[in-house]
């Protein structure tokens, strides 16, 4: 799974990033809901912030687990990436 943005809107905070998600080899355009980033923290000699991106897909969207029917394994699947950045100082 590999998750390319290509446009950031809203606020600090109330972020939406829209971007390519590629999934079993199928690339489709999804927007993320972003929560942060969160207060900078000093750790060491590192400046450190966290961001949390949630979002929903169809995994039909994506031809993903075919051989189950949405009777046993749901359509949409709620996902979330966290990340973590830091800086030296």
């Amino acid at each position: 799974m590999t998750f390319k943005s290509t446009a950031v809107t809203g606020v600090p905070g109330k972020l939406q990033v829209t971007g390519n998600l590629t999934l079993s080899g199928i690339t489709k355009t999804v927007t993320l809901t972003v929560d942060g980033p969160t207060t900078p923290a000093k750790m060491g000699n590192k400046l450190i912030m966290g961001f949390e991106a949630t979002g929903t897909l169809k995994r039909s969207d994506f031809d993903f687990a075919p051989k189950y029917p949405t009777a046993i394994l749901g359509d949409e699947i709620k996902f979330t990436i966290d990340v973590e950045a830091d800086s030296q100082l």
